[in-house]
């Protein structure tokens, strides 16, 4: 059975999504220093698509603001075990994706990992959230609130990272999936947004946990769909 192209590319990107889930003022991992950030799988490359969605050009991308009314609202996260039946099969369905929408393809499509692919991906009207959530037919963000949220850090903190990936899934409306989009919206049109997340997360549990998300892609997918 062939999967939706989408279901490819919101498991491939995840790399991405990992690697840009910090400020601009913060030190590699990708990016860092409060709380860390996310560590990618293998480093994002920017493969400077033109703009999926009609809207402004790459000069103007993203823009200088972005209305946080807009923002996708937080929904619980949800960990289901024993979808994906072994750590390799959750490292499988990264390494294949990484490769390209070839290989991704051919590990959506084998049925083998049909149960491990229903626990990894969710849409964005689901009740809960697993760790890539998709939005309509063109786009998908990845939960990293809700893996704050099972690593067992507060509920604010918790909202508030993910208001930062919702402020940057908004703001790169007009050039979904683009590294430099997402970085210019961190150092940017969600500049405060990622300053309220770090004062939100500022206790040591919690920053800790935000700091330990995933340092790989591995890990981000474990806290949902554990073996």
């Amino acid at each position: 059975m062939r999967r939706a192209p989408l279901l490819a590319a919101a498991l491939g990107a995840v790399a991405l999504a990992v690697a840009c889930s910090s400020t601009e003022t913060k030190t590699e991992l990708v990016p860092p220093t409060e709380p860390a950030s996310l560590a990618p799988v293998p480093p994002p490359v920017d493969a400077g698509e033109p703009p999926v969605d009609a809207g402004p050009d790459a000069a103007v991308c993203p823009p200088a603001q972005v209305n946080p009314a807009a923002f996708i609202p937080y929904r619980s996260a949800r960990a289901k075990t024993g979808m994906c039946v072994s750590q390799a099969m959750l490292e499988g369905s990264v390494d294949a994706c990484v490769k390209g929408f070839s290989s991704c393809n051919a590990w959506l499509d084998d049925i083998q990992n049909l149960d491990c692919v229903e626990c990894l991906v969710t849409m964005n009207t689901d009740a809960a959230w697993g760790p890539v959530v998709l939005v309509g037919t063109k786009r998908q963000f990845y939960n990293l609130g809700g893996a704050a949220e099972l690593g067992g850090a507060s509920l604010p903190c918790a909202k508030a990272v993910h208001a930062l990936e919702a402020c940057v899934f908004e703001a790169c409306t007009c050039k979904p999936t683009s590294s430099a989009c997402d970085k210019a919206a961190r150092a940017g049109a969600c500049r405060l947004v990622a300053a309220a997340r770090d004062t939100a997360c500022v206790a040591a549990p919690d920053k800790a946990i935000v700091g330990a998300i995933d340092k790989d892609a591995y890990a981000y997918f474990g806290a949902f769909c554990p073996p």
